[in-house]
């Protein structure tokens, strides 16, 4: 088999039949969609039954990354699109996506996210770093997203990218471990494209390729959402750095 779709449901049902319609449409015979339901408590898991080909996997709530490395174990395709469940996709995104791999040796690759609105979305980013946090907050050099992505439609080489849809073949994400699952939620993608670096692969951002995705769509309480960023941010700086980071925020000359 060709093709594994993942995709990670929390309480989806808003989202899930478009992410699954828009899926249908673009799969080959050759391809799989694995569906792991983290304890969903509405109608997700009955919208999913509804797409008889696709195969549901029944979890408590787990995370997110242990969720997407127990929907590979039960997967059989040489490569995985790990998908989040608040995303559309576009004609032929999938195709093109497969067609640029074959020809590159490469760690991941990503499309271009859409918003709803038609906005284009924060796709890839830099790794994290305490450098980058002193130069925003002392010396007021933010973190512009225009000087490190890309401009316009070709391929390019990048850092790292967010989550909500990834290519990357089984082999290498076996490799490296599958995602931490230390990480409930967030982090775990970019702890992802680090290991995948330190192999010296490529990671690709391939903005030719749109797929929609609502920013937020996965996520209900947001004060639970900050827990689990704050979370995930110490476990990927480590102690250390995660408390050194807590102390330039908290000394950062103050707005008058």
């Amino acid at each position: 088999m060709k093709l594994s779709v993942i995709i990670v449901t929390y309480n989806s049902s808003k989202h899930i039949k478009k992410c699954l319609n828009s899926l249908m449409d673009n799969l080959s015979e050759n391809s799989e969609v694995i569906v792991v339901d983290n304890g969903s408590k509405d109608d997700t898991k009955k919208i999913v039954k509804d797409f008889g080909m696709v195969k549901l996997i029944e979890s408590e709530n787990v995370g997110f990354g242990k969720g997407v490395n127990l929907g590979v174990k039960n997967s059989k395709g040489e490569y995985l699109f790990l998908l989040n469940p608040d995303t559309k996709l576009t004609k032929n995104s999938l195709n093109d996506l497969l067609k640029f791999a074959k020809d590159k040796d490469f760690g991941i690759i990503a499309p271009q996210l859409i918003e709803p609105t038609g906005n284009v979305q924060k796709s890839v980013t830099h790794f994290p770093t305490i450098g980058n946090a002193i130069k925003e907050f002392y010396f007021g050099v933010r973190d512009n997203y225009s000087q490190y992505v890309p401009q316009g439609e070709d391929a390019a080489e990048v850092e790292c990218v967010y989550g909500a849809a990834m290519l990357i073949k089984k082999s290498i994400f076996i490799n490296v471990g599958g995602f931490d699952e230390r990480y409930f939620m967030y982090f775990e993608d970019l702890d992802l494209c680090r290991k995948i670096k330190k192999l010296g692969l490529k990671n690709y951002y391939l903005p030719s390729v749109k797929i929609y995705h609502e920013v937020g769509g996965t996520v209900e309480d947001k004060s639970d959402s900050l827990q689990l960023l704050n979370d995930s941010s110490k476990i990927y700086h480590g102690l250390f750095y995660y408390y050194l980071l807590y102390l330039i925020l908290w000394l950062r000359p103050k707005k008058k």
